[in-house]
């Protein structure tokens, strides 16, 4: 996609945004010059600093924004929590900072020939407002033009226009300290609360409401586009007011607007290359890479100008770098999109995270080598024969491996050892006549730690567990060891559920129906390869299942459920198309509304499903909170078996 290609998507209006602002730069400087006592008049409409129009007009442009975030999206928040933690970091403490930096190194050193050091700091005070204000709606054009997640990008937006509210002042306040720029602190929070927490806050008011008695489709089509060209106004009148004051700075140091872009231009792009290379680094999806990175790229330079006018007066230095900032946004960001679509590969799956994402041929084992783990019971033994039933199209090579915790054995491990090794020669025998290569081991010590130490030495692509079903006395065949190895898990891990009683037949098969729960995240998209191999390779019938797990506590969230639903039916087919695409021919979709974690187990349990694929993203409070649980949840109280695919950092 060429900058032209993105041009021909943008609005009208936001694709000339810098022509627009270089019009504002000529008819503010002639309008001063020509009309010098209206100027002056407008000017002294101040209250406590404040300029009464031009606090009026910047409303106009804040408070469309605001109304436009749908705060109740933060519910989402778990969906993708790693996107969200470098956005955050980059935005808050990384950018401001920069700027900052850049801001003094050019403004104050590079350039001190032609700047004289009092206009220099205020300069540094606008760069100093615009690197503290991370964008707003202006993200999510940036989000489209690069097929950006909008359910990722909605978040990221509502939450850090919450961050704002506490971060705001405090950063700037320190920097501008720092840079030996006094600004009273009562001034400064006076702004926040003008310019941030009354539009948002009006916005999210009116939003509630307005859903409530006109319903979505007319805040959408009808409410959201009469106020579009009520922002474009404000814009438009702000920045001719502006720079009527400005005309004489501009007159008298003409270059000086190119002096300012240059550190702006470069922090852009470096915030800009910070984030989408640390969401590769992460390997994130591009859809969330991209408006990561772009979110901190942009400036919300609404409110930049805003508070640099109250702080510093519409005749200031400050004022007008924030409005430079505007200048440069546009082109920029354009230049920044294109980029990103270009390089959309890089964001490709590695296949070096689980060898097992390599298309397997047909007729070749699914899994290398694989490491059972046994307790020599019947139940273990049933594990063994669901194994054997598939012979050397599941594993060219096994390892039974019993692990005795070295307090069970208590000191007699050669008596236990020589009582248990014909059961398990014989399920070893049973798993050779069915064509795999197998080997057997006794271990002693912690059961987890010893099977991951024999995963790490020996190279074991799968391993597999029996369980006796939903009880809570017998939920594993390795009891609480479960737990440990599924937060631990380095490899995929089949959990195979065997009845308590009945016939000697597993809950378990490859070519039967496959329930496949999925929350799109990079570690679903991890496990949606290993789906798509076994059930080609075994002609299985699939269900893409996906859970909108929302809060009913906003009772004007109601609305939004058809917007969700709609971007989620629109990934499920994706999904599916690409199952049938690599010859799986029978695949369902269902899409539904709850608690995520009870709802997949509720589907598990009240359906027929052979198997169940989903990925764990094992260690790490953030996933252990939002993501980790629900499997640890799906293995103790589901009554399939299931195939566990990690996410391996």
């Amino acid at each position: 996609m060429s900058v032209n290609d993105v041009n021909v998507k943008l609005p009208f209006f936001e694709r000339y945004l810098s022509l627009w602002v270089i019009f504002c730069i000529i008819a503010g400087v002639i309008i001063g010059k020509i009309f010098p006592v209206g100027v002056n008049f407008l000017s002294r409409l101040e209250v406590s600093r404040v300029n009464i129009p031009v606090a009026v007009l910047i409303w106009l442009m804040i408070y469309p924004m605001m109304v436009q975030i749908d705060f109740s999206s933060i519910v989402r928040v778990g969906k993708k929590p790693k996107g969200l933690v470098v956005t955050l970091v980059v935005n808050w403490l990384i950018k401001p900072f920069t700027m900052a930096v850049f801001a003094v190194v050019f403004l104050k050193y590079i350039f001190a020939t032609f700047i004289n050091p009092a206009l220099a700091k205020e300069y540094i005070a606008g760069a100093i407002l615009l690197g503290a204000a991370p964008c707003t709606a202006m993200v999510f054009v940036w989000s489209y033009l690069t097929k950006g997640d909008p359910a990722y990008t909605l978040v990221q937006v509502a939450v850090n226009d919450l961050v704002i509210l506490v971060a705001f002042v405090p950063i700037v306040k320190f920097l501008l300290g720092v840079n030996q720029i006094t600004v009273p602190y009562d001034t400064l929070i006076y702004s926040t609360i003008l310019f941030v927490v009354i539009p948002l806050a009006g916005g999210y008011i009116s939003r509630v409401y307005l859903l409530k008695m006109k319903g979505a489709d007319w805040f959408e089509n009808v409410f959201l586009k009469a106020l579009k060209p009520i922002t474009i106004l404000g814009l438009l009148l702000t920045l001719i007011i502006l720079f009527a004051f400005q005309g004489d700075i501009i007159l008298s140091n003409p270059f000086h607007i190119l002096f300012i872009a240059i550190p702006l231009t470069i922090q852009t792009y470096f915030i800009f290359f910070i984030g989408y290379l640390w969401s590769r680094k992460w390997h994130l999806a591009h859809a969330v890479s991209s408006p990561a990175a772009m979110i901190g790229a942009s400036n919300f330079f609404e409110l930049s100008v805003a508070v640099a006018i109250s702080l510093f007066g519409l005749k200031s230095g400050a004022a007008l770098a924030t409005v430079v900032g505007v200048l440069t946004e546009v082109p920029i960001m354009l230049s920044l999109v294109n980029f990103s679509n270009k390089t959309r590969h890089w964001f490709k799956l590695e296949k070096k995270i689980i060898p097992e994402l390599e298309k397997i041929e047909k007729g070749e084992p699914m899994w290398e080598k694989v490491l059972i783990a046994t307790d020599l019971s019947k139940a273990s033994s049933e594990v063994v024969d669901c194994i054997a039933h598939y012979g050397k199209t599941f594993s060219k090579e096994a390892k039974l491996t019993h692990i005795i915790s070295v307090e069970t054995a208590g000191g007699i491990e050669d008596t236990l050892e020589n009582a248990e090794r014909p059961v398990m020669e014989g399920q070893a025998e049973r798993l050779k006549a069915a064509g795999i290569a197998v080997s057997y081991s006794f271990g002693y010590g912690i059961p987890f730690v010893e099977m991951n130490r024999l995963i790490a030495d020996e190279g074991y692509k799968l391993l597999i567990l029996g369980s006796h079903g939903k009880s809570m006395s017998k939920e594993i065949l390795l009891g609480s060891v479960s737990d440990s190895i599924i937060r631990n898990l380095k490899i995929p891990a089949l959990v195979i559920k065997c009845p308590k009683e009945g016939p000697n037949i597993c809950a378990f098969d490859l070519s039967g129906n496959i329930l496949f729960p999925t929350d799109f995240s990079d570690n679903a998209k991890i496990a949606f390869e290993v789906l798509a191999n076994v059930a080609s390779h075994y002609h299985a019938k699939v269900t893409l299942y996906h859970v909108q797990d929302v809060n009913i506590v906003f009772p004007h969230l109601k609305h939004k459920l058809t917007e969700f639903n709609t971007i989620d039916k629109q990934r499920l087919d994706i999904l599916k198309q690409t199952l049938i695409d690599r010859g799986i021919k029978e695949v369902t979709v269902k899409l539904e509304t709850g608690h995520a974690k009870q709802a997949i187990i509720n589907e598990i349990n009240n359906n027929k499903y052979n198997l169940v694929v989903m990925g764990t993203q094992g260690r790490g409070w953030i996933e252990e909170v939002f993501i980790g649980g629900i499997a640890h949840a799906v293995v103790r109280k589901s009554n399939s078996s299931l195939l566990l695919v990690p996410y391996k950092r």
